[in-house]
């Protein structure tokens, strides 16, 4: 009952009239109705750098320690992994929508503003309320449980 309360008010009715397509195209601090590109950069070298770093934590890059057999088996038991995981995913979205808006004429947004959202922008919300749930239970369970200033 209670994960179901939470669960509804995290992801609430998706209708047109409850949150535009351009939400997801611009950034907030935006006055004009086009996608910039300056943002447009951000989204994408944000998406690069979170791949990066999955590639480095699932190939173990860095490490000077020897590798164990089943370090990869491993990689997925890991809420840091798993955090990690949804941010890279949830960062390639975001990229791949503002990349969208970009490509839609100028006359045409408005247009396409009103229009239904689609399931790629269902997907995107859902994992960025995942991506930053999971980086605040991280961020947590880290300097609360883990972190000893005493070492």
């Amino acid at each position: 009952m209670m994960v179901s309360k939470l669960w509804n008010s995290c992801f609430p009715e998706f209708t047109p009239d409850h949150v535009h397509r351009h939400n997801f195209y611009l950034c907030q601090w935006q006055r004009n109705t086009q996608v910039r590109i300056v943002y447009l950069f951000y989204r994408w070298i944000t998406a690069i750098t979170c791949l990066a770093a999955l590639v480095c934590s699932l190939l173990d890059i860095g490490r000077t320690d020897e590798h164990f057999e089943h370090h990869y088996a491993k990689w997925w038991i890991y809420l840091t992994h798993w955090g990690l995981l949804f941010c890279t995913v949830q960062a390639w979205l975001a990229a791949w929508i503002v990349t969208q808006g970009m490509m839609v004429e100028r006359e045409d947004f408005e247009i396409v503003r009103q229009a239904k959202k689609s399931r790629l922008h269902h997907l995107y919300w859902v994992l960025y309320t995942c991506a930053t749930v999971y980086a605040f239970i991280v961020t947590m369970c880290y300097w609360l449980l883990v972190h000893n200033p005493g070492k």
